[in-house]
């Protein structure tokens, strides 16, 4: 849990050494995989910069860059901003996209309450959050496109670049008959996408492995092997006993429950590529592919269909935005839709000149709880607490969000200060309440959370941005001494307390 991520790291570099790529990548990637299961963000940071310059030695520009992309993104994340800035300045020039995501990761990670806080991040669970701007973009010129070859190639260059796999096969199919296939593949860094007829899948094929096409077809059901070369159901298949795929993924593309193709994506370099996270936005984007697909070959009748095409348009971009916008793990708003809510709520009290409440909570020792019961049990703890959270602040323009590992925040527009203290109050029991053994949390036995509290009605003439960081750095403050005045318990910031609070750290 501690170290077997350095191994692998360790690994991969003496791998590199030697001048064993293939067996390098996986080491890699292990790394990667273990950094982030147990919230090492630094090392998951390291692991992706390492990784990136491997791929440039390789002269594999495409994946260099999505490292390099990961690497920036969580040094910010961890703080290191002088870190990021230097990645930025070596590899800027050579890969532009660095620019464009330093500036949606300074927003999202980099400003607010994390610039002011003082304590380490570890113990913290580190997640890749979907670029909601970059979802709904693609999405929109996914359902936008009515000329079939485009749209197939739109579609499969969003799915290559953000799914991390090499080729993307789409077969569509009439009854129990594949007519179409469609593949694009990473040819020197650039997306090739070419056309065949139905007798690019055949019995035996050495182009694609057939068995598991057409046990998506007759079952409908997905597939998601992490590494091919292992024994399993589908090892005799020719095309896998003759090419060295790692990762595959192959799915059924369903529109009313009918089949009208099925989608296969492969890594020939990486195992496990095809996570949970990128299945879901691939089965997102399939179900908009597929209603595109559909309408491009009923164009002619177009009219008839539309309402029920855009209704089903509709509940997907809700989809989308609810990936991109919940904490996969509590189902609580994410840091993201905390931000843009902030904005929004200041804005409203603003104009109405009604009060404006934010709780800050943090679970009280919940690294020594991880360390002791283990990350699953954490998990675990932090879904009960959000459940908590969901209880109490049922008003519709509450908003409990995730703010990032053991911490939680809450908006609560128009709720003066006493009101959201006794809140605070309310959750502090509630939490307690859930009877939750930690067995480090000595004075109490069981999970507690400590709750800073502050409250303020917008100024009209300060900008948005100072009030914000005002309102986070104060309601942190008040965090801090919930937790130094023995935890367990809300502090409400007031500057006669907070007075008292800095004498006292300046007299120890």
């Amino acid at each position: 849990m501690n170290h077997l991520h350095h191994w692998y790291l360790v690994e991969a570099e003496y791998m590199r050494v030697l001048g064993k790529p293939a067996k390098a990548m996986n080491y890699y990637n292990l790394a990667i995989e273990w950094a982030n299961k147990n919230a090492f963000i630094h090392e998951e940071a390291l692991a992706y910069e390492l990784v990136s310059r491997f791929h440039i030695a390789q002269k594999q520009q495409r994946f260099a860059s999505y490292d390099l992309i990961q690497a920036h993104y969580l040094y910010t994340k961890w703080g290191a901003h002088g870190k990021a800035m230097q990645l930025l300045n070596s590899y800027s020039k050579q890969f532009p996209k660095l620019l464009s995501y330093n500036h949606h990761v300074d927003n999202s990670s980099g400003s607010g309450h994390n610039s002011v806080r003082k304590t380490s991040p570890s113990g913290r669970n580190s997640s890749s959050q979907l670029d909601l701007q970059t979802i709904i973009k693609s999405s929109q010129l996914i359902a936008g496109e009515v000329v079939f070859e485009e749209l197939i190639k739109t579609f499969s260059t969003f799915i290559i670049e953000n799914s991390g796999a090499q080729r993307f096969i789409l077969l569509t199919v009439e009854g129990k008959t594949f007519t179409r296939a469609f593949e694009s593949r990473v040819v020197q860094d650039d997306i090739v996408t070419k056309s065949f007829d139905n007798q690019y899948v055949v019995e035996n094929s050495v182009n694609v492995p057939s068995s598991l096409l057409y046990f998506v077809q007759r079952t409908h059901q997905s597939v998601n092997l992490a590494n091919a070369n292992i024994d399993h159901q589908f090892a005799n298949d020719q095309y896998f006993m003759t090419e060295n795929v790692q990762s595959v993924f192959c799915a059924p593309i369903l529109l009313q429950g009918k089949l009208t193709g099925i989608i296969y994506l492969e890594n020939k370099l990486l195992s496990g590529v095809f996570t949970s996270e990128r299945i879901e936005l691939i089965h997102l984007l399939s179900l908009q592919a597929a209603i595109s697909i559909e309408n491009s070959i009923l164009y002619s009748n177009l009219e008839e269909k539309v309402v029920d095409r855009t209704h089903q348009l509709e509940q997907a971009n809700k989809d989308l935005t609810m990936l991109a916008t919940t904490d996969s793990l509590t189902q609580l708003a994410n840091r993201h839709l905390f931000n843009e809510r902030m904005i929004l709520e200041l804005n409203r009290a603003k104009r109405k000149q009604s009060p404006l409440s934010v709780l800050l909570c943090d679970i009280d020792h919940f690294k020594k709880y991880n360390d002791n019961y283990g990350h699953i049990e954490g998990d675990d703890c932090l879904q009960k607490v959000a459940q908590a959270f969901k209880t109490l602040f049922s008003r519709a323009t509450d908003l409990a969000a995730r703010y990032g590992g053991e911490e939680f925040a809450v908006i609560l527009p128009e709720v003066e200060a006493e009101e959201a203290r006794i809140l605070g109050d309310k959750l502090c029991q509630c939490i307690q309440a859930l009877d939750i053994p930690h067995q480090h949390n000595a004075e109490f036995g069981v999970v507690t959370i400590s709750v800073g509290c502050y409250s303020i009605i917008p100024s009209v003439e300060e900008s948005n941005n100072v009030q914000i960081k005002s309102l986070l750095l104060k309601v942190d403050e008040a965090l801090y001494q919930a937790k130094e005045s023995g935890r367990n318990q809300v502090v409400l910031w007031q500057p006669e307390t907070i007075e008292k609070y800095e004498q006292h750290w300046t007299k120890f």
